[in-house]
């Protein structure tokens, strides 16, 4: 790490935290300071994506094969369709492909 003048900067510097699993949105330079808009999340499903539909609770969990009727991101709550009874549910996406039923 290297000390910069950022007086004039027009966006904030993201904490270590902030970075993780993130996206560069751009070439980040060697020896330039690193804003939050140099990063995007990164999609965890996309429309049309099969995915895996989870329910339950700690003692016991249901898994079912679906297809995601819209993307989003982990934390979003998005409509997902299962595959075998074709029924509608909404869900949150908890990790990269996999979603749990509300």
């Amino acid at each position: 790490m290297e000390e910069v003048d950022i007086t004039y900067a027009k966006d904030g510097l993201p904490k270590p935290e902030e970075i993780d699993g993130q996206l560069a949105a751009r070439m980040l330079q060697l020896n330039q300071p690193i804003f939050k808009s140099d990063f995007k999340r990164e999609l965890a499903i996309n429309r049309g994506q099969i995915i895996r539909a989870v329910s339950g609770n700690e003692s016991f969990e249901i898994t079912s094969q679906a297809v995601a009727e819209e993307q989003g991101y982990v934390g979003d709550v998005i409509k997902i369709k299962n595959s075998e009874s074709q029924k509608t549910l909404s869900g949150q996406i908890v990790e990269r492909g996999v979603v749990k039923v509300q």
